[in-house]
């Protein structure tokens, strides 16, 4: 499979991994194994979830484009992934935490530039755009 398709399946996981870790790194001794287990299930399953469809409705057809254009950077990436994560987590924040659309903005930044870095990683994307072998194939 190459790097490209293997960056689209990976990079939406990027952030109920996160936030897995985040939950388990805040987690308060005094409470259940069991919350901890159900807290860190919905999160990934929800968080799959939205990343996936995010990533169909949204980030496939513009890293498409920018594959066809022979535009896929980091730049490009990151930017497009964080307004993207500004657009589609920062709404659903809001709802499930209650905080206000300003917090909820800087979630959706960090969501988004996540899955940006990781799409980036894994594709093994060049910082300013020069093709790498492999990746903007289609194959």
């Amino acid at each position: 499979m190459p790097a490209f398709w293997k960056a689209v399946l990976v990079a939406p996981l990027a952030v109920p991994v996160a936030l897995c870790i985040w939950i388990a790194a805040s987690w308060q001794l005094h409470l259940r194994q069991a919350d901890f287990y159900l807290a860190a299930g919905i999160v990934v399953v929800v968080g799959t979830v939205c990343g996936a469809i995010a990533m169909a409705v949204l980030g496939l057809p513009y890293l498409l484009w920018l594959r066809a254009k022979d535009r896929l950077s980091w730049l490009a990436v990151c930017a497009g992934s964080t307004l993207a994560g500004i657009g589609m987590a920062a709404p659903f924040w809001i709802q499930v935490s209650r905080q206000s659309a300003l917090e909820s903005a800087l979630v959706g930044t960090g969501a988004g530039l996540l899955v940006g870095v990781v799409f980036c990683l894994v594709a093994g994307l060049p910082v300013w755009g020069r093709q790498v072998q492999g990746v903007a194939s289609c194959e």
